[in-house]
């Protein structure tokens, strides 16, 4: 995640010879439409559609996850994904996180912190879980990379 000091992170890894990808949780839904699919008509429809499911990229991110551990959703004869049972603190920070939606129907998750001038009333993940979602963010953020197109522009490439 590029905010919180993620990107001081990235530069350095960066720096010591790594490729790295970053991610803007707060950023909007689906915002590597460029990079990652063609430029068709269908194409700018369904992405169009698939970014307005989501609030932001961190929602976008988690929504990812459920439907990846959601045996519903994975045709039969589809390997399975799932959680290993020894990964106890990765799974109650996901057990705690709420389904929720804003009031345009898109799905959205609680804010990791609390911002400058929120009242006290106003749940976070760290409230929820009592710490920073760190596992779980790593693991939306592997499964992102796992899964996601991304390819890297040319060098000179103008989109």
């Amino acid at each position: 995640d590029r905010g919180g000091g993620g990107k001081i992170h990235a530069d350095a890894l960066r720096a010591s010879g790594y490729q790295v990808r970053t991610v803007a949780f707060g950023a909007a839904a689906s915002q590597d439409f460029n990079r990652t699919i063609s430029r068709s008509a269908k194409a700018r429809q369904a992405w169009t559609e698939d970014r307005y499911a989501y609030k932001n990229m961190r929602a976008e991110l988690y929504g990812g996850l459920r439907r990846l551990l959601d045996p519903m959703e994975n045709s039969p004869g589809a390997k399975g994904f799932g959680l290993p049972r020894e990964y106890t603190e990765l799974r109650q920070e996901l057990a705690v996180m709420p389904l929720m939606f804003d009031r345009e129907g898109r799905l959205e998750m609680l804010p990791k912190h609390r911002k400058r001038g929120e009242k006290a009333g106003d749940k976070t993940l760290v409230d929820l879980i009592g710490h920073s979602p760190d596992r779980a963010d790593a693991l939306v953020l592997a499964v992102w990379g796992m899964t996601s197109n991304y390819r890297r522009p040319k060098a000179g490439t103008i989109f």
